[in-house]
């Protein structure tokens, strides 16, 4: 979490390998919020030795699919305005929260993707 917290103060942990890292407002500092990603996952890289999946978003929940999405040691963006479009077509189960049971209660009911969902 330090490597983290020095990248932005705006840091909310997860777990002891998760975290929510806010970087709204730091394109100026590093050109683009992915090229401070990049940064992110190579001072992981450099100084743990580790691989880091890193999703980008404007909310927490499509940054987590996205993240998901981008295992092992992958970065992937999703645009404002494309939340929508990025999410509808995934399975229900790629929502977190979403598990056996609820997959299969929301698959009896004839929702599959995250589409039918919403």
């Amino acid at each position: 979490m330090t490597i983290l917290a020095d990248f932005s103060p705006y840091l909310e942990p997860m777990s002891l390998d998760e975290a929510y890292l806010d970087a709204t407002g730091f394109e100026s500092i590093y050109g683009s919020i992915h090229q401070m990603a990049v940064a992110i996952k190579q001072r992981i890289k450099n100084e743990l030795g580790l691989c880091a999946s890193i999703g980008i978003a404007s909310c927490k929940v499509v940054a987590k699919v996205a993240s998901e999405l981008s295992k092992p040691d992958g970065l992937l963006g999703v645009a404002r305005g494309n939340e929508r479009s990025f999410l509808a077509p995934l399975p229900v189960a790629k929502l977190p929260g979403i598990g056996k049971k609820t997959e299969r209660i929301l698959r009896g009911l004839g929702i599959n993707t995250i589409g039918e969902l919403s």
